[in-house]
């Protein structure tokens, strides 16, 4: 049977540029998801937990202050592709297997407590990029098997309500709206009301703009529990908020207008510009490794808590 295009019930609102996820179903209850991976390139603000509001032009603090924030684009390669087809019982095959079958778990415990039925998936993990180095693979793999298992079953959700039920979009929210859009992401932060920040911008990369990656460590980067901690220990403390303060500016006067009128040589100093504040804001915090700080020169910037560098050329 030829594979055909699968639609989800959900499409994206805005055209779905490159690096965005993509569905095909090959026969009936056997579904592909592909999607790309994530370059984080910076935070917006960080301001501690314990200021709920930011002063006025009089000074009085009835701004609402909106945390995180952040810029990023998706990029097709290195990507994910999962199979999922309806079994007798669950497998999973190919690599990340531990993650896999948890986000399996909480697929079912989702699906039970709604009177939802999710029958048993043969997995398969066609292709992953590496865990824990930038790229967002955490995030690319969880909601590449939640759409798999709903679309092999017959029925989807919206990905900005499968990514809390997956444990995604606690900080960020640029890997969750990258699986619907691709390209370049602006997110504009969380309420306190918030559980998934708005996404604010999304825009192509330019075709003729080459991404290249570096990794120049096989060490992974801060991940998993000891990256929670790290967040708890920056937002509750004090800062220097003004290293992080330039970088609305970057991105919206920056960045964004830069990619719009292709000027490269502008992007690359803005981007780098915003990797090297956000870094600085985390270095003392990271406690083993300077973040972004050093070994710099000659890369853009470097994607979240890498240690994938990266590179923008044109081809």
């Amino acid at each position: 049977m030829p594979i055909l295009p699968f639609e989800p019930l959900a499409p994206a609102i805005f055209p779905r540029y490159s690096g965005a996820s993509d569905f095909q179903l090959i026969s009936q209850g056997k579904v592909r998801v592909t999607t790309g991976s994530r370059l984080h390139f910076g935070f917006l603000n960080l301001t501690p937990n314990n200021i709920p509001f930011w002063n006025d032009l009089n000074g009085n603090p009835t701004l609402p202050v909106r945390r995180f924030g952040g810029i990023g684009l998706m990029i097709p390669n290195p990507g994910i592709s999962i199979l999922a087809e309806i079994a007798n019982s669950w497998s999973f095959q190919g690599g990340h297997l531990q993650r896999v079958e948890e986000c399996a778990r909480k697929m079912q415990a989702y699906c039970e407590l709604n009177n939802i039925q999710l029958k048993p998936c043969k997995i398969i993990v066609e292709k992953s990029a590496p865990h824990h180095v930038g790229l967002g693979t955490g995030t690319q793999l969880a909601l590449a098997l939640g759409k798999a298992l709903l679309l092999a079953n017959g029925f989807d959700m919206p990905t900005k309500e499968l990514g809390p039920i997956l444990g995604r979009g606690n900080r960020s929210a640029i890997g969750l709206y990258g699986f619907d859009h691709g390209g370049l992401i602006v997110e504009g932060g969380k309420s306190k009301d918030d559980k998934i920040s708005p996404l604010i911008s999304n825009l192509p990369w330019p075709s003729d703009w080459q991404i290249e990656l570096h990794y120049d460590s096989e060490k992974p980067g801060v991940h998993g529990v000891e990256e929670v901690n790290a967040f708890k220990e920056i937002m509750n403390a004090s800062k220097d908020e003004e290293l992080l303060s330039a970088n609305p500016r970057n991105a919206l006067l920056g960045i964004l207008p830069a990619i719009v009128s292709k000027d490269l040589d502008a992007v690359r100093k803005y981007i780098f510009d915003m990797n090297m504040r956000t870094g600085r804001v985390f270095e003392p915090f990271e406690g083993k490794d300077k973040v972004v700080t050093e070994g710099m020169a000659d890369f853009c910037g470097q994607s979240s808590w890498g240690p994938v560098k990266f590179q923008i050329k044109k081809l």
